[in-house]
């Protein structure tokens, strides 16, 4: 027996054609999504532990910034991308994919990368970057990924160009291979212009590792981050969390940002999905609402699963977070007791990525001295999307025909594992 939550639009996993959708209430309190296709059946995707707190989470969501340009809608969502004119929230951040090649192989890798060598030109990305400051504006963040981005001898030129074409914030996100070997290397993408470096980031022992990299790299992560501290480059830990592998490290992974926060500014927890390559097992999907009672069970009181907030820059499923503003009596959720009215009073649409909540502690606290922003961050895969999810992204990927692709689509792949979008990081014609 199952109750109506809402309705939404999905996708069938196995044809990919747009269905209607439940959202729905399990007798045993979680919150499921169903859909059945007229060829391959029904399915459901689990959703949610607790349906009150649900409900409660969804209802504090936030009113959306509309994107400034976008493109007519020519095919079914999510086959129209780029942005299409039913999209209803701006671009914070845009990630271009550098490279599908990586120095490592990764079990869990939604990007599936792999040895492919035929890549756009240097100055190609300059193109791109303009059409990121044309549509979204400068002050979009923009993530170098991949594959491995360090792996291209040209990233330092690369970051130059997009400071060039006027775009603020560039964020590397790496393995740490690289910037854990080089110092020299960390200056001088520090000197091109980065922002910051988004570390992959599993766990504070080498057993996660060994499950989701492959490897034990431990030691390789500690000196990414010294390499940082010592270069005064940010650094923002990536955690994806596998359950059965490393859902029990969530509080370390907290307590090690905090000892490290002169260095470590934020942390982003990354319920594993299953697009690209994902070759581990695990015990269940975790959601965005197993991660809040992962940080409430595991950080002794610091974190209370109800301290975690829409951002307000996507879909409250999308991402949420807090901010642990730190005082000289430990560390303090910003959140703790915001009523939605005060949020909605305190909340700048225009605040960059990831920085609503440190706005807010700037604005807000006296003598302000900085603290660690938490994010949750629960993509989408076949088996689980909701258009109108989708239709409020705020995260994109570039592509060389000019247009921006909500992260969700271009990491959406078919059921014999074919993205549906292709990977910018590549001329056309090469190899998938």
């Amino acid at each position: 027996m199952s109750r109506l939550i809402s309705t939404t639009r999905s996708i069938c996993p196995e044809c990919l054609k747009q269905l209607p959708a439940r959202v729905v209430e399990h007798d045993d309190g979680t919150v499921w999504m169903e859909r059945t296709c007229p060829e391959h059946g029904f399915f459901q995707a689990y959703r949610w532990p607790d349906a009150k707190q649900y409900k409660r989470y969804c209802a504090r969501a936030l009113p959306a910034t509309a994107p400034a340009v976008t493109r007519p809608m020519t095919a079914p969502c999510p086959f129209s991308c780029g942005i299409c004119t039913h999209h209803v929230r701006r671009p914070t951040q845009v990630g271009i994919e550098l490279t599908q090649r990586c120095n490592l192989r990764c079990p869990v890798c939604f990007m599936a990368a792999h040895d492919d060598d035929n890549e756009l030109p240097t100055e190609d990305f300059r193109a791109i970057f303009q059409t990121i400051r044309d549509t979204a504006g400068g002050d979009c963040g923009v993530n170098l990924t991949g594959g491995e981005p360090t792996v291209r001898d040209d990233l330092p030129d690369i970051v130059r160009i997009g400071r060039e074409v006027g775009i603020q914030a560039i964020e590397i996100s790496t393995n740490g291979l690289a910037i854990a070997r080089s110092k020299d290397y960390l200056l001088e993408l520090r000197d091109a212009g980065i922002s910051g470096i988004y570390l992959q980031f599993d766990g504070t022992t080498p057993e996660p590792y060994l499950a989701t990299r492959g490897a034990d790299l431990l030691d390789v992560k500690l000196r990414a981050i010294q390499n940082c501290r010592e270069c005064g480059v940010q650094v923002v830990l990536a955690m994806t969390i596998v359950g059965g592998v490393n859902e029990d490290q969530v509080g370390d992974v907290i307590r090690f940002a905090i000892k490290n926060n002169d260095v470590v500014v934020g942390v982003a927890l990354q319920p594993a999905f299953e697009s690209g390559r994902f070759d581990v097992k695990r015990s269940k999907p975790l959601t965005m609402g197993d991660t809040f009672a992962l940080l409430e069970a595991q950080t002794d009181g610091l974190i209370l699963a109800d301290d975690m907030v829409p951002l307000g820059s996507s879909h409250p499923l999308c991402d949420s977070g807090t901010y642990l503003a730190r005082t000289p009596n430990g560390y303090t959720p910003i959140t703790r007791g915001l009523s939605h009215e005060d949020y909605l009073s305190y909340y700048d649409p225009h605040s960059p990525q990831g920085a609503v909540l440190w706005d807010i502690a700037a604005r807000t606290i006296p003598q302000f001295e900085g603290g660690l922003s938490l994010i949750i961050m629960d993509y989408m895969d076949r088996s689980n999307i909701d258009l109108e999810r989708l239709e409020q992204c705020s995260m994109f990927h570039a592509t060389v025909d000019d247009r921006l692709i909500p992260f969700c689509s271009s990491e959406l792949n078919d059921a014999q594992g074919n993205r549906i979008y292709p990977s910018l990081g590549r001329k056309e014609g090469g190899s998938q």
